[in-house]
């Protein structure tokens, strides 16, 4: 029998066959693994920890986030910076940063793991000169432990996500990230549904095993990957990377131009919103949840994003590279938006436990669409950010928002003790409610940044002709290549107005039936709720959608004539209509559970305000078609030349 005779595929000076390449897939997944579970595992436990000691939320910031900021702004650019430069004969210039601080950063969760045997043996020590709580020591432990954490993961969190592009063709990279959603939400989904609940009882256990796996995970990629061998860099780059001048370099290059700094400012908005993350357990807490049910909940909707990732893995990641991650990470971030507004809603309304545990659960799953954008985003940055200084310009990114982050996550942290405390408003645990508030708050603000990369980017050639401005170069820009779209769809983009026509719609005339219903459990007052609030808020977001409804459809028509109109682009406009449809049920079930719990008015009131919510989507409707129309025109303007368009 002859022989298979296999494709070869090449970067960055290595070759693969497709074997081969799966082989180099599955080694690097270990380390995602290992990142994913591991490195995840001190933000995820320690917070709360602190919090059963009696930590306090501003100390508490202080500790998980604004030390880590500092050496995020420090020790991150730094070592991508150096990593960039670094060559290794035995293990390449990105694999050495993460073997040779593996034994420190197990240190860390050593030290983490023996905090109680730890803060003993110091007050022993300490006893003589001063008397100090072994509370108080308990908590300058953990503090240490993380911030030793922060530090070692420094050196692997700067260059680890570095490497599939520098060992991936980027032809699969698309792929690559969507099956690796996959397998790390897999794995997150079963430590949530298996071990959430036993993080406090299993606390130095949990830590323990976090060495081992960590260990045997990311030493085996190091040990196992081939990274590239880059050339040595010349003489003026060597010169240019050293002492004060390396941080001119740095800085000229890296702040160049607007679309430079709207994307590090949109990375700074990402990172305020993230500032909320470690309070999100104790709002749910707040709204009546045990840890077992938030970790059954986390660990479904884990499970249910494995699934999604599945289906985007294979199918989604085919349709990004035809529609183009760009658009796709840009307009999808667009539509997240409504996601976030609803969850605000749990500041003004506080309904019976099971139902605020079944509606985040429903509303959290069925925006899966939106998570499209994962598999786009580094992709897109690939898109966006010049070649040849990638790692600098992903460190300044890093720089910027580690900065804001830490600024906001203590503001934050003031903000909650005030409003917990009696000398403050006094709210107690439902200051936690507020989370959702400022995260949507920040979201805003990360939305209008990423329209103005998107709006810089299609002057600087778009689509059809992207060049990425670079002060290094002669010509002021760096080649970049070429990915044009497919065109819009005329029929799919009439299904997804035709699918947003029956969601408004719906909302209209489920309001009217909550309304008849609610008067059958005679739930008076909430019966006229529904019919003198939720449904005139109803009628209203229709009426809005109509207006630029009238003008989708216009286009349509014309561009079926054969005439020159403009029309959305049809996937986009698909995903987000989906889930519109699918947030219909879930917001159903959840008025059902309400009315059947006795709702006194929370869920005509809640009804309403998930239409002015409608009434957000619909102006996302409108600056989605505004912003199509100007990405399209840069293809139909640019000239790009054959060799450097790929077309999908």
């Amino acid at each position: 029998m002859a022989k298979r005779e296999w494709k070869h595929y090449q970067v960055s000076g290595l070759d693969y066959t497709m074997p081969k390449l799966l082989a180099t897939m599955a080694i690097i997944a270990c380390g995602s693994l290992a990142m994913t579970l591991c490195v995840g595992m001190v933000p995820r436990i320690v917070p709360l920890k602190l919090k059963e000691i009696g930590v306090s939320s501003t100390l508490m910031v202080f500790i998980m986030s604004t030390m880590g900021q500092i050496l995020n702004m420090t020790v991150c650019p730094w070592v991508s910076f150096k990593s960039d430069r670094y060559r290794s004969k035995r293990w390449g210039r990105r694999i050495p940063f993460i073997l040779y601080t593996l034994p420190f950063l197990c240190l860390s969760w050593a030290v983490l793991a023996l905090y109680e045997f730890e803060a003993e043996l110091l007050h022993k020590i300490l006893a003589p000169l001063a008397d100090i709580p072994q509370g108080a020591l308990a908590v300058i432990v953990l503090a240490a432990g993380v911030v030793l954490f922060k530090f070692f993961y420094m050196f692997v969190g700067s260059v680890y996500h570095y490497i599939p592009n520098d060992v991936i063709p980027p032809q699969f990279l698309t792929r690559f990230y969507g099956a690796l959603s996959i397998l790390t939400s897999g794995a997150v989904a079963f430590f949530n549904y298996f071990f959430f609940e036993y993080i406090l009882s299993h606390f130095s256990m949990m830590l323990w095993a976090t060495i081992i796996f960590y260990t045997v995970a990311m030493g085996f990629m190091c040990l196992a990957l081939k990274e590239p061998r880059f050339p040595e860099p010349s003489a003026e780059e060597k010169r240019s990377s050293k002492g004060f001048k390396a941080i001119f370099t740095f800085m000229k290059e890296s702040f160049s131009h607007p679309i430079y700094w709207y994307e590090f400012a949109t990375t700074a908005c990402t990172s305020i919103v993230g500032a909320a993350a470690i309070f999100v357990v104790f709002f749910e807490q707040s709204m009546g949840l045990t840890l077992a049910e938030i970790g059954k909940k986390a660990g479904i909707s884990s499970m249910c994003v494995m699934i999604v990732g599945f289906g985007i893995a294979s199918l989604g990641t085919y349709l990004i590279d035809r529609w183009h991650p760009v658009r796709v990470s840009v307009f999808l971030l667009l539509f997240g938006i409504i996601s976030f507004f609803y969850d605000c809603k749990w500041f003004f309304f506080k309904p019976e436990t099971q139902v605020f545990w079944w509606s985040s659960l429903l509303v959290g799953q069925v925006t899966f669409l939106l998570r499209f954008r994962g598999p786009a985003g580094m992709p897109t940055l690939m898109r966006l950010l010049p070649k040849s200084r990638f790692g600098q310009f992903c460190s300044a990114r890093s720089i910027c928002g580690s900065l804001v982050g830490m600024i906001f996550a203590l503001l934050l942290g003031v903000l909650m003790d005030f409003l917990k405390s009696d000398k403050g408003l006094g709210m107690g645990e439902d200051a936690y409610r507020i989370v959702y508030l400022w995260q949507t708050a920040a979201y805003v603000g990360m939305v209008f940044c990423y329209m103005k990369v998107y709006q810089y980017y299609c002057k600087l050639g778009g689509y059809g002709g992207y060049r990425a401005p670079a002060a290094w170069e002669p010509s002021g820009y760096e080649k970049m290549e070429i990915s044009t779209p497919v065109e819009t769809s005329p029929f799919w983009c009439r299904m997804a107005i035709y699918g947003i026509d029956f969601a408004l719609l719906a909302t209209v005339a489920i309001n009217i039936f909550w309304s008849f219903y609610a008067k059958k459990l005679n739930l008076a007052s909430e019966s006229r709720l529904y019919m003198t609030l939720a449904l005139p808020v109803s009628v209203a977001a229709f009426v809005y959608y109509l207006t630029i409804r009238t003008r989708i459809m216009l286009n349509i028509r014309r561009r079926i004539r054969g005439e020159n109109a403009f029309v959305p682009h049809h996937g986009i406009l698909f995903l987000s209509m989906m889930v519109r449809v699918l947030l219909s049920g879930a917001l159903g079930i959840q008025a059902f559970l309400a009315l059947k719990g006795g709702s006194t008015g929370v869920a005509a009131k809640m009804s309403a305000f998930e239409s002015v919510v409608d009434m957000v989507y619909v102006t996302m409707i409108i600056i989605f078609f505004k912003m199509d129309k100007l990405g399209v025109a840069t293809c139909s303007n640019a000239v790009a030349a054959p060799s450097d368009t790929v077309n999908n």
